[in-house]
């Protein structure tokens, strides 16, 4: 399957309180679970319909501050019979300061980059002798 998104993703951990702008729900909290320089996603029990716009707080600890925004629900995965009532969305950035956007991204990175030499395998230098 084909990636139409325009930036890469992260991983990244954190909580999101939300509230839907016209007020049909009351605000509530979601988990974050990746994020990019042109939205989120995030999974929760509460349901939001897509094109709903909502304001934002994501908490990470990447940050010393909460990022405040407001998105449009851009899709929502509904669960399955299997699996307890936990809808996934992806929201897409309307309203967000960009810098701090961008700072949570880099800091982001540079940790993945350091686990990654931290568990690189060492190798052997008799694994390189040819016979």
């Amino acid at each position: 399957m084909q990636e139409n998104r325009g930036y890469q993703r992260f991983a990244l951990e954190g909580e999101v309180r939300l509230k839907q702008v016209d007020g049909a729900t009351s605000s509530f909290k979601a988990f974050l679970d990746n994020m990019s320089f042109s939205g989120f996603a995030m999974y929760s029990t509460e349901e939001l319909k897509v094109g709903s716009l909502v304001e934002f707080e994501l908490v990470t600890p990447l940050l010393d501050e909460y990022l405040p925004g407001r998105g449009k629900v851009r899709h929502m995965t509904l669960p399955n019979k299997y699996t307890a009532k936990i809808f996934t969305f992806g929201v897409e950035f309307t309203e967000v300061n960009q810098d701090k956007v961008t700072y949570i991204l880099k800091r982001q990175e540079q940790r993945l980059a350091k686990d990654k030499i931290k568990n690189k395998p060492q190798s052997n230098p008799l694994d390189f002798i040819p016979y």
